[in-house]
């Protein structure tokens, strides 16, 4: 089956990770796949790994001032003509459209369904908002579904958002949520503790420093802001604590400037994206996801599986993934005193903390790349075998 995955992607995240593990297990599977989306700097890395995958790459640029809305009619009709460029040139059997936000990636929903291509759409994310749609666009979008569409959702939260907001009825949508390798052996001891100090070594930080460290885009919406607010409250009582916040972003460069203003230099760093999170994982002592809205993020599935003590946000699906007290520390997301307060619950109840991330290390299984590429392959091949009338 030849299996084309569109994607609004312009930087590097979690859902161009998944991307890149869809495309990489479908690959595996023995189908010719190709991934679709904009060639930019912040897509150089994820082009060079899907080649090394043997994922063939298309460029797809996409207009963004489309906004996901039917206003823009030129830009629209720009985006599904780039889109039926594409189509033509590597005829897929079925398309994957990878939607970040509720209406992203819109020329190519539209395009598949004008051409009557079979497309699987699936929402990685949805925004802490609610969307209101009109009579005439809820129609719309009742007939695009009609034209050999599935929709679906990483998370039960977006699922159901999905069918609040496009007026779908439960049962025609389907939930796939992310996965990552899990049965792999973790380092014994002498080799993971001789990996944590070269890592802290490499980075600049001592064995007595306490490192919370986050995963994460540098964007506004995934709580990087929030810390500037709670980090000078918590150095008072744990002056030996440095945060790292992995990943890149819009905001990079506002952090930054405002990281050398509060005089946090050496408290907050920011290193950029990294392609070795995992030996971050190993060199950290806490894992912190602050996210004002999130669905099934990477990120905080491999911390689970690293075994580290975990603090994150409430934020929409994560709760599906991670319970409360039982497999990490959840806090009310975009709350500055709540992210406070747990901060210090951790640092004061260590042994908890660290009996819940054993925990959270068994419970991460049930979320497994074999089960997510299983899964999507399924609704692939169902939507392959649609009648096209």
């Amino acid at each position: 089956m030849r299996i084309l995955i569109i994607s609004p992607s312009r930087a590097r995240g979690g859902a161009e990770e998944y991307l890149l593990t869809i495309s990489s297990g479908l690959k595996g599977q023995g189908h010719e796949v190709w991934a679709a989306f904009p060639r930019t700097e912040g897509t150089a890395s994820l082009i060079h790994d899907c080649n090394v995958r043997s994922v063939r790459f298309a460029q797809l640029s996409t207009f963004e001032d489309c906004g996901g809305s039917f206003w823009n009619i030129a830009a629209l009709f720009l985006n599904c003509f780039r889109t039926i460029w594409v189509l033509l040139k590597i005829r897929p059997d079925v398309v994957e459209i990878i939607r970040t936000f509720p209406f992203k990636c819109l020329g190519g929903v539209l395009t598949c369904a004008i051409l009557n291509v079979p497309a699987m759409v699936l929402f990685v994310s949805w925004p802490d908002c609610n969307i209101s749609l009109s009579k005439w666009k809820t129609v719309a979008y009742s007939w695009i579904r009609s034209r050999r569409q599935l929709w679906g959702a990483v998370s039960q939260n977006t699922r159901g958002k999905i069918c609040e907001t496009f007026r779908v009825p439960l049962k025609e949508t389907f939930q796939v949520g992310n996965g990552i390798k899990t049965g792999v052996e973790s380092l014994a001891f002498d080799d993971r503790h001789n990996a944590r100090i070269q890592m802290r070594k490499k980075h600049g930080f001592s064995e007595k420093d306490l490192l919370f460290l986050t995963v994460a885009r540098l964007e506004i919406g995934k709580g990087c802001w929030d810390l500037f607010e709670i980090i000078p409250k918590v150095l008072s009582q744990f002056p030996n604590l440095k945060f790292a916040w992995i990943g890149s972003g819009s905001q990079a460069s506002s952090l930054a400037e405002r990281i050398v203003e509060t005089g946090l230099e050496g408290n907050f760093f920011l290193p950029g994206y990294s392609n070795d999170v995992y030996g971050w994982l190993i060199s950290a002592d806490f894992f912190l996801f602050p996210s004002h809205f999130d669905e099934h993020p990477f990120a905080l599935l491999e911390a689970m599986a690293s075994g580290l003590p975990i603090i994150a946000s409430d934020a929409g699906g994560i709760p599906e993934i991670l319970k409360s007290k039982a497999h990490g520390l959840l806090f009310t997301a975009g709350k500055a005193g709540a992210l406070l307060d747990a901060l210090e619950w951790a640092l004061t109840h260590t042994a908890e903390m660290r009996q819940m991330a054993e925990c959270a290390r068994t419970h991460v299984k049930h979320f497994s790349e074999e089960r997510m590429i299983r899964e999507t392959l399924r609704m692939l091949c169902v939507l392959g075998r649609m009648d096209e009338n």
